[in-house]
């Protein structure tokens, strides 16, 4: 008979600080923000559709449900608020260009900075990471049961078989784990999930936190610091 599997220790809470603009980032450093979340969601305003370009807001107006949509213009309007802040440039102006797999990265002038960043959504809730230089990955996930049969399709045997070794709580913990990595790492240089078996940028690093109690965040990119000296941020005044 074989011997159980350890259950899985819950990754770390990120705590959130607010801020007013962003800190300096070396580069070394990983700032995480939280753009959206269950209790941090005003209803958008005029001024923040202005900041928007017309894509943007014609990809807004198409989002039927009153709340997705708000969701998402704030997490737009928040990453170019933030993105503008390291930059010192004003946020109406960013430009976006999508790389060779369609990964969203900065333009221009912008993206002659070296600036890296990567938003993950899930539901209510949206985070985006920023880092000088390096490009990164996020994936963010809520923690509920869900089908292995995806697994199945997408995780290795051993990930597989380790999943059905598991019970409960701590099998959904393992394979949102699992997930959030595979997603964090072809998001790491745009491939996308049908490329998920092509090789890693390499010294690719995976960390995880959780965002909020019930939400599993993973981070991948090289030289990757400690989930211990991960920053997390928010703009002050957003809740």
């Amino acid at each position: 008979m074989a011997a159980p599997i350890a259950p899985l220790p819950l990754p770390p809470l990120l705590r959130w600080q607010p801020v007013m603009a962003p800190p300096s980032l070396a580069d070394a450093d990983l700032h995480l923000w939280l753009l959206t979340a269950p209790d941090l969601l005003p209803a958008p305003s005029i001024a923040d559709g202005q900041l928007l370009s017309s894509a943007e807001r014609t990809r807004a107006a198409a989002l039927r449900h009153p709340q997705r949509r708000a969701c998402w213009v704030q997490a737009r309007v928040a990453c170019r608020r933030i993105l503008g802040g390291y930059l010192g440039a004003d946020p109406a102006v960013l430009r976006f260009a999508a790389g060779p797999w369609g990964k969203p990265a900065l333009a221009g002038s912008a993206g002659r900075s070296g600036l890296a960043f990567n938003l993950s959504n899930s539901g209510n809730l949206s985070v985006l990471g920023v880092s000088a230089g390096l490009p990164l990955g996020v994936d963010c996930e809520w923690l509920r049961p869900r089908s292995l049969a995806v697994a199945r399709r997408m995780f290795d045997a051993a990930t597989v078989q380790a999943l059905t070794q598991r019970t409960g709580a701590d099998r959904w913990l393992a394979y949102h784990v699992a997930w959030t990595t595979l997603e964090a790492r072809v998001k790491a240089d745009g491939r996308g999930l049908s490329r998920h078996r092509e090789p890693d940028l390499p010294g690719l690093l995976v960390g995880h936190v959780r965002a909020h109690p019930d939400v599993l965040c993973a981070v991948a990119r090289q030289r990757l610091p400690a989930v211990s000296a991960w920053v997390g941020l928010r703009l002050a005044g957003a809740d």
